[in-house]
């Protein structure tokens, strides 16, 4: 576990599948849409941002959520890389 560098809070890290390091707020949210899937790389576990029918059938499943620590954090869009 870390900490965000602009407000402190508990972040946890994930991989996109693009393999690019994603910032989740520490803890799960039942408003979160990204689910994590533990792997074998030690890094840390690969995010699935999920919406629509696949995010409905996940939360009926009884998926753990996550959300993005850029959605929760006051400097988030300091931080966020633009496509």
């Amino acid at each position: 576990m870390s900490h965000c560098r602009s407000c402190g809070a508990p972040v946890r890290w994930a991989r996109t599948l693009n393999d690019k390091a994603m910032p989740l707020d520490a803890e799960p949210s039942p408003a979160g849409n990204i689910t994590l899937k533990e792997t074998d790389d030690p890094r840390a576990p690969l995010a699935r941002v999920l919406a629509g029918d696949d995010l409905f059938a996940a939360r009926s499943a009884g998926a753990t959520f996550y959300l993005s620590h850029y959605a929760t954090c006051p400097d988030g869009e300091k931080w966020r890389r633009r496509r």
